[in-house]
């Protein structure tokens, strides 16, 4: 094989790996907007809904933000480990990829 043809390769395998995380980022910045935007107005409804309800005011609205920003970390917690465990593997693959090339520069050399 040409050391172009090579280059050509791995410029194209760049691009697809560049498209994936891109993808990947897209992915998880939605679902991190969408998990905040959710919690916040459901904590903004339920702290109104003890307010107005049972007479709560500030306390019950403190209550209730921290019930959601834990319920948020639930959410996260999941996405977080699958994003840490993506990123294992994709630097997994490239240190393969980079032991199988250093192994076929040796064998041609």
């Amino acid at each position: 094989m040409d050391l172009d043809q090579v280059k050509v390769s791995e410029k194209t395998e760049a691009n697809l790996i560049a498209r994936k995380l891109a993808r990947k980022t897209k992915n998880l910045l939605f679902a991190l907007l969408a998990i905040l935007i959710v919690t916040a107005f459901a904590s903004n409804t339920l702290g109104k809904y003890l307010d107005t309800q049972y007479g709560f005011g500030p306390i019950g609205i403190v209550v209730v933000m921290l019930l959601s920003w834990f319920v948020t970390l639930l959410l996260l917690t999941p996405i977080y480990k699958k994003f840490i465990a993506d990123k294992m593997q994709e630097d997994i693959n490239a240190l393969q990829k980079a032991t199988q090339l250093e192994s076929k520069e040796k064998n041609n050399h």
